[in-house]
């Protein structure tokens, strides 16, 4: 099960901050199917047994995304749940878009070989 904050309303985030998740699930979308809204979601749960059976060998923020990858193409159903997204109240994000942008493309490229 996946939280996604696009089964919710998001408008209230700055677009600096949702337009980069926007476009890279939009790239996962496109390239690798499947209706999911969050390739790279809030928080996932998974069964234990099937993360170990899956392989990924991600170790950033994009760890997500490829597991989704490698779930869909082993025939696992992936739930969705709205998480509702909002402007951060205190603290930084660790998250640095360019750094991460350069990750999920890598992987994308790494997926794509591996087809």
């Amino acid at each position: 099960m996946g939280a996604s904050p696009f089964l919710s309303d998001i408008s209230a985030v700055p677009l600096r901050r949702r337009l980069p998740s926007v476009l890279v699930n939009a790239a996962y979308r496109a390239l690798f199917g499947a209706s999911l809204t969050a390739y790279t979601p809030m928080f996932r749960l998974y069964r234990v047994s099937a993360l170990r059976d899956c392989g990924f060998q991600s170790d950033g923020f994009e760890a997500s995304a490829e597991i989704a990858v490698l779930f869909l193409r082993a025939g696992r159903r992936i739930v969705e749940v709205p998480a509702p997204l909002t402007t951060r109240l205190t603290g930084r994000s660790k998250l640095r878009s360019l750094r991460e942008l350069w990750r999920h493309a890598r992987l994308v490229a790494r997926l794509m070989w591996a087809l």
